[in-house]
């Protein structure tokens, strides 16, 4: 690794965390959150989500923070995504591990920047944001399939390839090796679980569309999986 690479990371991280800054600031004119309460109870699980990471058996680690996130976009739309995916930005893992701050000015960029840009991806494709102008909620009907189901789509790919060609691009400039071979080793294989989880943060929504406290339901749900992973 020569001099001159740690700078680039540098500076490729703060241009990630200046983007999804600004995605954040458009996306809060452009798309203001009109009822906050569900909105900070998002914010709060992701929160505690990303602090109860599960191991895959692949030695990556997951969690409910992006399917909160993906659950923001469709009920309030790509501010509340942002602000969701931003807050769930560091884990407890990672204040462990003590990461130097451009990692986490890149994480926090990273993870606003794909969920405002998904965010919009569903809207201008369709998808209906479920809490309206009026504060009232309109869940999801039957009528709303099956053209639902492209919005939802694109919802989850362009977060997974805003989030993964961001990622790549940072660890081919830290590594010296091309975007093209980080992403297809390292990060192509999680799609399908992306997708899946897209489906899930959807179905939060519409949960809490319904009944604002049932997000409770999939949240403790969550945590007993947790504790079962971590006890076998």
């Amino acid at each position: 690794m020569t001099e001159r690479t740690p700078r680039l990371v540098i500076l490729s991280s703060l241009l990630v965390g200046a983007s999804g800054l600004f995605a954040l600031l458009y996306a809060a004119r452009d798309h203001p959150v009109i009822v906050w309460l569900p909105v900070i109870l998002l914010v709060v699980s992701a929160v505690l989500a990303e602090w109860t990471q599960v191991s895959l058996p692949n030695g990556a680690l997951t969690s409910l923070g992006f399917p909160l996130s993906i659950a923001a976009s469709v009920l309030a739309g790509p501010f509340a995504a942002g602000l969701v995916a931003a807050c769930s930005a560091t884990g407890l893992n990672d204040l462990k591990a003590k990461p130097p701050l451009h990692k986490v000015v890149f994480n926090l960029g990273q993870l606003s920047l794909s969920a405002v840009l998904s965010g919009y991806a569903y809207v201008y494709l369709g998808g209906r944001v479920l809490y309206q102008a009026n504060g009232s909620t309109a869940p999801l009907t039957g009528a709303d399939f099956p053209e639902i189901l492209l919005s939802l789509l694109a919802l989850g790919a362009v977060a997974f390839a805003v989030n993964t060609a961001l990622l790549s691009w940072v660890l081919s400039v830290e590594r010296g090796i091309s975007p093209m071979d980080v992403w297809s080793s390292g990060l192509a294989w999680a799609f399908p679980m992306q997708v899946a989880l897209t489906f899930l943060g959807a179905s939060i929504a519409q949960v809490v569309s319904i009944e604002l406290f049932g997000l409770i339901l999939f949240f403790f749900r969550w945590l007993y999986l947790v504790r079962c992973t971590c006890v076998t």
